[in-house]
């Protein structure tokens, strides 16, 4: 989400309170969040073209994003969140489970979701549950690959600093974060997830596990 008016980019991981996040940005401006059409006040790299922004939404990759910007991405400031790689997995299970259900569709089981992630068969996966449960870190990488040091990060256990951050810009100064899609009835807790399985999602996540602890570790 680019926000030219303050030279501000929001990379808005899945799962992280990101549409929380991103509705301090779209209350800022008068913007239509779900149209296909590229808005100049509130960028959004997936709209454009006339198609469907679809399941990928507002979430872009900061390397797309500076691909955008080009010469004009050292004027900004960057921002993202992250979460406990397992917590998430669980968020982002609950939601894609919740709304299958809803629709009375068939629900993926875990075995096979953990199956999939261990093969990195994200296409196999219901679409926004695989877009969900991309690794953090593959949104938040620049071009060569990379975490930069200009990225501020937050964890989500640190939202107020996140929210602190925001504040610092003059458009948002005044604005709330309203806690958005949380699930209040979850399918599965981490109890119900077997020691093996437990394994091998910290496993898969071993790099976002790593940039995590090292934003919450004192």
């Amino acid at each position: 989400m680019i926000l030219p008016s303050e030279k501000l980019v929001y990379i808005k991981v899945p799962k992280t309170a990101s549409t929380s996040i991103a509705t301090i940005l779209w209350d800022s401006v008068e913007i239509e969040i779900r149209s296909s059409q590229r808005q100049a006040a509130l960028i959004n790299l997936n709209a454009g073209g006339g198609r469907s922004i679809g399941a990928n939404g507002w979430h872009v990759r900061l390397a797309d994003v500076l691909v955008f910007l080009g010469n004009q991405a050292q004027d900004y400031k960057y921002f993202s969140v992250i979460r406990d790689p397992l917590e998430r997995f669980i968020s982002a299970y609950n939601y894609a489970g919740l709304k299958a259900l809803k629709k009375r569709q068939d629900l993926i089981s875990v075995d096979d979701t953990i199956e999939m992630l261990m093969q990195r068969q994200y296409n196999k996966l219901p679409r926004q549950l695989g877009l969900h449960l991309l690794p953090q870190t593959s949104w938040l990488q620049d071009t060569q690959g990379n975490i930069p040091d200009y990225l501020n990060l937050f964890a989500l256990e640190n939202l107020a600093e996140a929210v602190d951050f925001l504040r610092t810009f003059q458009s948002l100064k005044s604005r709330k974060l309203l806690h958005k899609n949380k699930v209040k009835k979850p399918i599965i807790e981490k109890d119900n997830i077997s020691k093996d399985n437990l394994k091998k999602i910290l496993d898969f996540y071993e790099e976002d596990s790593c940039l995590y602890q090292k934003l919450v570790k004192p």
